[in-house]
């Protein structure tokens, strides 16, 4: 026996990034997921759905997985003929103006500088599949501890019940004439006949 509720938890970390995960079970009468995930990691969300498929076939599941970058992946790229050129018509406007252009105006400039981030999620896969796979360990356990409990509370109600219903079976011809005898005992002091008249 199984319970459906549960947490588990698990996180894994690097030089570069932490991935934790939180994983919470309650009651429900279907295989519902929830998910909470930070961007970077959306891509992940059918192994998250098929990875939690194999620990539960009910309840209500909300998984959160949160990445925490600890060293950039983003690396400025310069566009320098763009800048070049840019340059060059700044000076000739100042030659011929009188005003002058600013680093900050060159930066302003779309294309001159991008960020273009060097990796994709891929990076992050051992960090999700590790924590993960903890939090599901974990859950898994807990559900299992908490359904044996349940599993042992229904087999002591049931044997005290089994008992309680011999005993009631052994005493109940008692029963019946106690019962017989408290039902004549009214009828008489309604009636306000005396036991064993005839009248």
């Amino acid at each position: 026996m199984r319970s459906m509720t549960g947490y588990g938890h698990g996180v894994w970390r690097s030089g570069d990034y932490i991935v934790e995960c939180d994983i919470k079970s309650y009651n429900n009468r279907y295989l519902d997921i929830v998910k909470s995930m930070t961007a970077q990691l959306s891509s992940y969300e059918s192994y998250v759905d098929s990875e939690v498929g194999k620990v539960a076939r009910r309840g209500h599941v909300e998984v959160s997985l949160r990445l925490k970058v600890l060293r950039s992946d983003v690396s400025l790229i310069i566009d320098h003929g763009l800048l070049d050129a840019y340059t060059k018509a700044f000076r000739e406007i100042e030659a011929v103006s009188g005003c002058s252009g600013t680093l900050s105006d060159l930066l302003a400039v779309d294309g001159i500088l991008t960020a273009d981030r060097n990796s994709s999620a891929d990076r992050y896969r051992e960090g999700v599949e590790s924590s993960l796979g903890d939090a599901l360990r974990m859950i898994s356990a807990e559900k299992d501890r908490e359904g044996e409990g349940t599993k042992r509370d229904l087999e002591r109600l049931g044997n005290e019940f089994a008992s309680s219903l011999s005993e009631i079976e052994k005493r109940s011809g008692d029963l019946e004439s106690h019962y017989r005898k408290l039902l004549e005992e009214k009828y008489l002091a309604l009636t306000g006949e005396k036991a064993g008249s005839s009248d």
